[in-house]
């Protein structure tokens, strides 16, 4: 009766075991709940409400923030025609940005930008060949007085070859802190920032170069 039972048993076992399985397989599974995905916030756009200025006559386009007003341009006052002439020469255009600027008052400059053309000034090579050498000063008040060459860096603006000048001598030789030069179809474009101390106080030196920096990032020259 033992040998007959155990087969038996082992049977009832292996049936037990796969009816078990065959019933875990046919139960519904639980849906995983899907994750959340966190998406990243989008950086604004800190010049969308900045207000654009187009040259016609220099052929050139930037944005400006309302705390950078442009207090004077010349786009086609200084000639005859907003067109510019193959006689033109001089100043083509004149921009300056003056701090907290008012019609009759005026303020401190922030900066300007410059067009101009002369002859023989094709080339950024040209242009870099004028920049003063260090510079020594004679029987001054403070007696010998050495003016450093300016630190010259290559950089682009708008897509186009171009140069950063770091005038690092005293106010007093210098009224820029930083210029850009491009030279593009026979025009030189002067951009430049301006850090009077005796408007602009120390710790807001960074912010204004990084919205004059931003400004630059926006230059674009037109076709």
């Amino acid at each position: 009766m033992q040998k007959g039972f155990t087969p038996i048993l082992i049977v009832l076992i292996l049936a037990a075991l796969v009816g078990g399985y065959l019933i875990y397989q046919n139960q519904p599974k639980p849906i995983p709940s899907p994750s959340l995905i966190t998406q990243p916030s989008p950086t604004p756009d800190k010049t969308a409400n900045w207000k654009t200025y187009t040259s016609k006559r220099a052929n050139f386009l930037f944005q400006y923030p309302s705390s950078w007003p442009i207090a004077a341009a010349t786009d086609g006052q200084l000639k005859e025609s907003n067109i510019l002439q193959e006689k033109d020469y001089g100043d083509i255009e004149s921009i300056n940005f003056e701090k907290e600027w008012s019609r009759s008052a005026g303020g401190p400059s922030l900066g300007y930008i410059i067009v101009q053309k002369i002859k023989g000034m094709n080339t950024l090579d040209d242009y870099t060949e004028t920049i003063d050498k260090e510079t020594v000063l004679e029987g001054t008040a403070k007696g010998r007085v050495v003016i450093p060459a300016p630190e010259i860096t290559n950089t682009s603006i708008g897509g186009e070859p171009a140069i950063s000048i770091n005038d690092k001598v005293k106010p007093q030789f210098s009224a820029h802190d930083y210029e850009y030069i491009v030279v593009k179809d026979g025009l030189v474009y002067k951009i430049a920032l301006i850090l009077n101390p005796a408007y602009i106080a120390e710790e807001s030196r960074a912010s204004y170069i990084e919205e004059f920096n931003k400004i630059l990032s926006t230059f674009k020259f037109l076709p």
